[in-house]
């Protein structure tokens, strides 16, 4: 939430990371940092009772000011939006007892303060516009792989279907023909089977007696 949906570089890409979002912005605008820091404390209900590293000026009070000032900066899209809405109405209860202004003037306030803070966000990640189409780009490549391994996998596995093919066709000449005279090695478009009656190929000679039946019927 307080990077935005900026996510973490690949693994050995170097370069600047993202920049989550600062009050400096308003304080550009004329805002006391102090006032800034008073407007956490009552959001977050910091006193001695809240966590020791949450608290000002220690380890965790930077990453604390950074999810403020994200929420600050979303202000005006989540009130158009209507999202939030419990966050909304705390945020201006702060800024309205901070300021000891209306509800009404504590909206505009806000509005003004999530404009320039998002346009200065928008300012300190510009970098990372760039990395989104190198991150296109690398996924593109990477899709493009895939596919090309996707195809040298169909054509093995055709390549496989036409072999299975090729042998169980010479079975079948070989199961017609009554034979063994057909070669195995004999391609696709030579394995040809032809309409009309299966002449037999069997070399076995035929008897004296079938022979003079043939010779007799041939006369007639």
């Amino acid at each position: 939430v307080v990077l935005a949906g900026w996510s973490a570089f690949i693994w050995g890409q170097l370069g600047v990371g993202p920049k989550p979002a600062t009050f400096d912005a308003i304080v550009a605008l004329g805002i006391d940092r102090r006032r800034i820091v008073q407007m956490v404390k009552t959001l977050f209900q910091i006193d001695t009772s809240f966590p020791i590293e949450l608290r000002e000026d220690v380890s965790l009070w930077p990453f604390v000011l950074h999810s403020v000032a994200s929420a600050f900066m979303w202000y005006e899209y989540h009130q158009t939006h209507h999202y939030v809405g419990k966050v909304i109405l705390r945020l201006q209860q702060c800024v309205k007892e901070e300021f000891s202004i209306n509800p009404r003037q504590a909206h505009d306030q806000l509005v003004t303060w999530s404009r320039a803070l998002y346009k200065r966000f928008d300012a300190d990640n510009i970098h990372m516009r760039g990395r989104w189409v190198e991150e296109s780009e690398f996924q593109r490549y990477e899709a493009m792989q895939k596919e090309l391994k996707s195809l040298k996998e169909s054509n093995q596995s055709l390549r496989a279907k036409i072999s299975s093919m090729n042998t169980k066709f010479d079975i079948l000449i070989k199961t017609l023909t009554g034979s063994s005279l057909v070669p195995s090695s004999l391609s696709p478009a030579q394995n040809t089977i032809t309409t009309g009656p299966i002449v037999s190929t069997s070399l076995v000679p035929m008897s004296s007696s079938t022979a003079s039946t043939q010779t007799n019927a041939d006369s007639n």
